[in-house]
């Protein structure tokens, strides 16, 4: 079995050589990882610090009972999702898959926004809860209640990972062929690049979200360890953008509580 590839100039490119078994890309993921843990290590700390974050915040938040507000109880949910999200992510980008982790950033985009979208409008929490399946808004609906439209730009930057397209991925561990112009890489391989992009989005709104369940806690001790943690992650965002504003839409707000 082979593929094969166009290149640039749309001429077939030449059959791949073989195609790698299971146990060779698992090697090929572990190198990658092993890779991206001593190139960068404060960001996979960082990660794993949000990941834990998650955990104690929902115990701060105390047992999920349908007796507490309608809101309280969809933030926990999206939150419940969103920390799946955000592991998964952490796990694909370290195996170097960086399309796959831009997938997983658009879930956890889209469920923080709609954690502070329901927390923000109870009635719209009771109505989610009352009808089993209900679809959930549009997001340029949620940006805009949210008055945060220019996060739009970066749900289009993660939504154009969410379909196969050639001008988006392609397949490296079968293929030596790397036409010029296709950004993303679906199989493993280290990309300093790539990596610091995706795990841009990854840290942002993971971080963003862990604030919104720290300031529903009654644990002050809670609040002050996310708090921490948030300034870390957003001076590390400010390290990879020094132009980053933090008091703009589309960068991680600063605590007012």
């Amino acid at each position: 079995m082979s593929t094969e590839h166009s290149d640039s100039d749309g001429a077939l490119g030449t059959p791949d050589h073989c195609i790698p078994s299971a146990g060779q890309v698992t090697a090929l993921e572990q190198q990658v990882a092993q890779q991206t843990t001593a190139m960068h290590p404060q960001v996979v700390h960082l990660l794993d610090a949000l990941i834990d974050g998650f955990p104690n915040a929902f115990r701060g938040l105390g047992r999920p009972h349908l007796q507490r507000p309608a809101e309280q109880v969809v933030l926990m949910m999206f939150a419940t999702k969103a920390f799946f999200s955000l592991r998964s992510a952490r796990d694909l980008l370290l195996a170097g898959r960086y399309a796959q982790t831009q997938v997983l950033n658009r879930l956890l985009f889209e469920e923080c926004m709609l954690a502070k979208f329901y927390l923000s409008t109870p009635e719209e929490a009771s109505k989610y809860i009352q009808r089993h399946g209900a679809r959930t808004p549009k997001m340029s609906e949620v940006l805009k209640d949210l008055q945060l439209e220019l996060l739009y730009q970066d749900y289009e930057e993660l939504s154009q990972h969410a379909h196969s397209r050639l001008s988006s991925t392609y397949l490296s561990v079968v293929s030596e062929a790397k036409p010029s112009g296709w950004i993303l890489r679906s199989a493993p391989e280290y990309s300093e690049r790539l990596l610091m992009q995706c795990a841009a989005y990854s840290l942002k709104y993971a971080a963003e979200l862990l604030q919104v369940l720290a300031h529903q806690s009654n644990d002050s001790s809670l609040g002050e360890d996310t708090r921490e943690l948030v300034h870390r992650v957003k001076e590390f965002l400010r390290e990879l953008d020094p132009g980053i504003d933090s008091s703009a839409p589309g960068t991680l707000p600063d605590d007012q509580s």
